[in-house]
């Protein structure tokens, strides 16, 4: 008599299939180890996830079973209409439940895309065939990387700007994120690392143009600071005033001070600062090394935070 097929939970599928992955991409080298190339790495990210944030937060592994690198976080391809308020939720919400050590990821977009568009030629630059598989968007002959890259405000400059500062600064791309303010209109967080004394402020607006009081956030930020970066290349550069700071409907911006007052060590912010892996920098040693976990590992008297190990 045939036994009947055995029921599984798909959980439970996904995340088998998800360690024989993890064996096999190990088979061709190790995925946590760099690479003969200097400063190289490899990672796996696996496009699943549960019907909840635990159950996604699984695919992260366990400190005795590698699962993958992480999972794709596709949580804003969910908002029907983005408002600071769910763009925060889903910014949160990942940061409160993903394991320590970990990083995150945020995808903003899960549907197929056209052909990039290089230039004006024929299937706009992509392929040299008859046709391509997806079709290629009709604007392509005046959107396309050739006229992007002599326009200063096209949107191709405005992601090379922003890959490259998020590439060579430590506060974007290690640093604490500890938000400031959330309304259905702005999302506002400051990016920060311990042996850096400055800070980095983003801004994004929602909504329609309007006025932004800083200084009613953080009492010790100052009168004027500086926009590092801008959706608005106009402005880049210059010097705002943290009282009033003017922001044009959807606008971004990147706000750059200095100070010796960081907020993940003030007591009103310390519930609303995340960091997925916990780094110092010293600028003395030109070294990033894993520093303190808790506040109480500071010496009182010199204000240094007691460090486990140099990550380089």
């Amino acid at each position: 008599m045939t036994s009947p097929p055995r029921r599984w939970e798909c959980t439970t599928l996904s995340g088998a299939f998800g360690r024989q992955w993890t064996n096999i991409a190990g088979s061709l080298g190790d995925t946590d180890e760099e690479t003969d190339s200097e400063h190289t790495g490899r990672f796996m990210g696996t496009e699943a996830y549960g019907d909840s944030i635990d159950r996604t937060m699984m695919y992260y592994g366990l400190p005795f079973i590698q699962e993958a690198d992480f999972p794709f976080n596709n949580y804003f391809t969910r908002l029907e209409s983005p408002s600071g308020n769910n763009v925060f939720e889903v910014i949160t919400s990942w940061m409160k439940h993903i394991p320590e050590g970990k990083w995150p990821n945020w995808m903003d977009t899960l549907l197929s895309k056209s052909p990039m568009q290089w230039d004006n030629s024929s299937n706009a630059g992509f392929s040299e065939g008859s046709h391509t598989w997806l079709p290629i968007s009709t604007d392509y002959y005046t959107v396309n990387v050739d006229v992007q890259k002599t326009q200063p405000r096209s949107a191709l400059m405005l992601y090379q700007e922003l890959s490259l500062l998020h590439a060579n600064e430590l506060l974007l791309n290690r640093g604490w994120f500890c938000y400031l303010k959330t309304d259905s209109q702005f999302v506002v967080y400051t990016r920060e690392m311990d042996g850096i004394d400055r800070i980095f402020l983003v801004v994004l607006n929602f909504g329609e143009s309007s006025l932004l009081n800083l200084k009613q956030m953080i009492s010790s930020i100052p009168t004027k600071v500086r926009i590092r970066l801008s959706t608005n290349s106009t402005n880049k550069g210059s010097e705002v005033d943290t009282q009033a700071i003017a922001l044009g409907k959807g606008e971004g911006l990147i706000l750059e001070y200095n100070t010796k007052t960081l907020l993940h060590h003030q007591t009103d912010f310390r519930d609303r600062c995340f960091v997925s892996n916990r780094a110092c920098y010293s600028s003395v040693l030109n070294i990033l090394y894993s520093c303190a976990r808790h506040l109480d590992e500071r010496d009182e008297d010199t204000g240094i935070l007691f460090c486990s190990k140099h990550l380089q």
